[in-house]
């Protein structure tokens, strides 16, 4: 009779206790969740306790507050028409700034539970949707914005909330949810400008999961492209959005100053002379980019590097720097087992199209001191990781498993 090794015993326990298992999971998750929570409410990530303000919270105050008088919102206020509403409503209901993070909070658990729903529908595996959920909700780097009277965390939310329902609208194929995805994404872009990127993608998913023959596909999603970068280019409203990226900076000027990481005058590259362009509307980058391809090229991989990788910024610490390490590098190459196993599942298609869109607006303006521009689609990554752990499961741990099974029985 053989004798079951501890490792064989545990694993014997655990498949016979799955339920519970997976609800002990869920409450350890919950409780991170909720002391990360707790400890940035009672000490502050900006010092201060309770509800967290930053620079940009007092342009959306603002215009809640123009809102509220009937007077017209400013240039920048204008591009976060849906957060400046949501906190005008919490004004004019009578509620303060505390009510409008506890709506955060409870959206973050509420995209939690898509991002859980996912995970399962691509694996087949409750396991990889509570993996999905832990590397999200017990993220610290992504838990503090939650307090803060800032568009990223409802944007975050938002991103995950939008690869469900284009996902949803594709397999379902139904009018009612067609509506219901176009609602999320036009919210989501309201939120923050960086969602219009989320357009263009839920059409062509559309039209990839159409009836229509290959090459007709083809041809409508790059009229869909076309048709997009001629709306940006040539409509007023959003040509001034690009044009003018932070009070009298625009485009041309991040380009010719070869900005890297917004703020750090230090980590600027060396760009080419043409002061040709910076006169001119945005749209004339793409001759500079056109003459000087390597330098622009060098330009866009610094900063998606910077701010996917967190490199070239020394003001981290050692300690820091493992910290991201664990968040951020293991979750990578997990996301890429994850891709290369589950690749034809439309949720992981669709993920990747929206992580890829955030990296090329990354790719042509700038990276984030504080990395928030790589939490907006960090939690699609995680999806990926929580695919990818999930796949050597299945291939390294219960292989051995049923092969001590299949020796028992012998």
């Amino acid at each position: 009779m053989e004798i079951k090794s501890k490792t064989t015993v545990l694993f014997d326990w655990l498949t016979q206790n799955k339920k519970m298992c997976l609800a002990l999971i869920l409450l350890l998750i919950l409780l991170r969740f909720g002391y990360l929570n707790y400890y940035n409410w009672h000490y502050g990530n900006s010092g201060q306790p309770g509800v967290q303000y930053y620079v940009d919270s007092y342009r959306y105050l603002d215009g809640a507050q123009n809102l509220l008088q009937n007077q017209p919102l400013g240039h920048k206020q204008a591009e976060y028409i849906g957060y400046i509403g949501l906190l005008a409503f919490a004004k004019w209901a009578g509620g303060s700034m505390g009510a409008v993070v506890v709506f955060q909070v409870l959206m973050a658990l509420l995209s939690a539970w898509f991002l859980y729903s996912m995970a399962r529908k691509i694996t087949g595996s409750k396991f990889a949707g509570m993996a999905a959920i832990g590397l999200y909700l017990a993220n610290p780097f992504i838990t503090v914005w939650h307090l803060y009277v800032l568009t990223e965390s409802l944007y975050t939310s938002f991103v995950i909330i939008s690869v469900w329902s284009i996902v949803k609208a594709c397999e379902k194929r139904v009018f009612k949810f067609y509506i219901l995805c176009f609602i999320v994404i036009l919210t989501t872009a309201t939120i923050r400008p960086n969602g219009w990127i989320l357009m263009p993608i839920m059409f062509s998913a559309f039209i990839l999961n159409s009836s229509l023959r290959p090459y007709m596909k083809y041809a409508a999603i790059s009229l869909v492209a076309i048709t997009f970068l001629i709306g940006v280019a040539c409509i007023p409203a959003s040509n001034q959005i690009i044009q003018k990226v932070e009070g009298s900076v625009t485009m041309n000027d991040l380009l010719m100053r070869g900005e890297v990481v917004w703020g750090h005058p230090e980590l600027r590259l060396s760009m080419p002379e043409d002061t040709a362009v910076k006169k001119q509307n945005w749209t004339s980058s793409s001759g500079y980019i056109i003459g000087h391809p390597f330098a622009c090229t060098k330009l866009a991989l610094c900063r998606v590097s910077s701010e996917l990788l967190e490199v070239n910024r020394p003001w981290y610490s050692l300690r820091y720097r493992i910290l991201l390490f664990i968040w951020l590098w293991l979750a990578y190459i997990l996301a890429i087992i994850g891709w290369i196993n589950y690749r034809k599942e439309t949720n992981v298609k669709v993920a990747l199209w929206i992580v890829l869109g955030h990296i090329l607006i990354i790719a042509l303006t700038y990276a984030e001191h504080e990395h928030r521009f790589l939490n907006y689609f960090l939690p699609l990554i995680y999806l990926l990781s929580a695919c990818g752990v999930t796949k050597l499961i299945k291939m390294f741990i219960l292989p051995v498993k049923l092969e001590r099974s299949s020796k028992a029985f012998r």
